[in-house]
């Protein structure tokens, strides 16, 4: 019998049932509401899921569909740190194919290993139904 060490919800239920669902919306409110209005009104085949393993480390979006995989970090904060890349790292470990992103207040992109991190405000102004995410 084996264990998994990972759990991949449908955000949904979360966002009904769950203390860490509601939590991870209270925190990144603005995240979850435009990576869900393109979900819904997108033509592509996607769902929106929370990602957390049993050691805590999580993953506060990820977007799963036809076009692909993408796991999301959403962070108040002007600089990124190493312990907020921790959650995706831990995500491509298990999964190497997503695209992480990490979403945060600073103007400036950066590519840090496998994860490229992105002014939040433009990225989810510049997300399309008509479109898939990149």
């Amino acid at each position: 019998m084996s264990s998994k060490s990972w759990s991949l919800c449908r955000f949904t239920v979360l966002l009904t049932t769950s203390k860490d669902g509601a939590r991870a919306l209270q925190h990144n409110r603005s995240g979850a509401q435009h990576l869900r209005a393109w979900s819904d009104t997108s033509h592509r085949s996607a769902a929106l899921y929370f990602w957390r393993t049993k050691s805590g480390s999580e993953v506060d979006f990820v977007v799963y569909g036809e076009d692909g995989l993408w796991a999301f970090e959403v962070h108040n904060s002007i600089r990124v740190r190493n312990r907020d890349l921790r959650g995706l790292r831990a995500f491509l470990e298990d999964y190497p194919e997503p695209q992480a992103r990490l979403l945060y207040r600073e103007t400036e992109r950066l590519h840090i290993e496998e994860i490229r991190c992105e002014p939040c405000g433009p990225y989810l102004a510049g997300i399309s139904p008509a479109q898939p995410l990149t």
